[in-house]
């Protein structure tokens, strides 16, 4: 027999290859299935220490609503924005909800009417009066709870009542929020009433 010359390699060294690449395999799918058992926990604990952020800001600005300076602040803002008629800058302190109930022209006309009010002589009107009420105290609660309502009123000699409403608390909250929201003014009328002319 001739000599071919063709040195075979050993047959173990394809069985050697393909071990090491099944070995690969199970350790990259063994690595996989780890990932898949832990990400549901990082991402339980992730929302766990979530959750006790919220909450802790939540405890934070429960006692930020027992001050009623908290309120009083916004309010008095409002009204300068109002005065000076900035109508836009007014309006960036007030509610979502009040944004949809009272358009830019009816608080410009609001604005106006308070002018108009507080310029007003003493003699011009009968009486004045205000009031307020709120915010609640004690144990933390859900902090849309917390607000604070003004009330001034004056009296004309005809009879004619005016009242100025105002409404502060807290903007709508979310569980998508970790900050609380900001105090807003949720309500701002001017109401006329008629009435018997005081007796004399």
């Amino acid at each position: 027999m001739g000599y071919s010359g063709i040195i075979h390699p050993p047959a173990t060294s394809h069985s050697q290859t393909w071990v090491k690449r099944m070995d690969t395999h199970d350790r990259s799918g063994r690595a996989s299935r780890t990932l898949l058992w832990l990400l549901p926990l990082v991402l339980l604990a992730g929302a766990v220490f979530y959750y006790y952020l919220w909450k802790e800001a939540r405890i934070e600005a429960w006692r930020q609503g027992e001050n009623a300076a908290n309120y009083k602040t916004v309010r008095e803002e409002f009204l300068t924005h109002l005065r000076a008629g900035q109508i836009d800058q007014a309006l960036t302190l007030t509610s979502r909800r009040f944004q949809l109930s009272t358009s830019r022209d009816r608080l410009a006309q609001l604005a106006k009417k308070l002018v108009e009010l507080e310029g007003e002589k003493q003699s011009d009107h009968f009486g004045e009066g205000a009031g307020q009420s709120g915010p609640p105290s004690g144990d933390p609660g859900n902090i849309e709870h917390q607000r604070m309502e003004f009330h001034q009123e004056y009296s004309y000699r005809d009879g004619k009542t005016i009242m100025i409403t105002m409404q502060v608390r807290r903007e709508k909250d979310s569980l998508l929020l970790l900050h609380a929201p900001p105090f807003v003014v949720d309500v701002f009328d001017i109401e006329e009433k008629t009435g018997k002319p005081p007796q004399q």
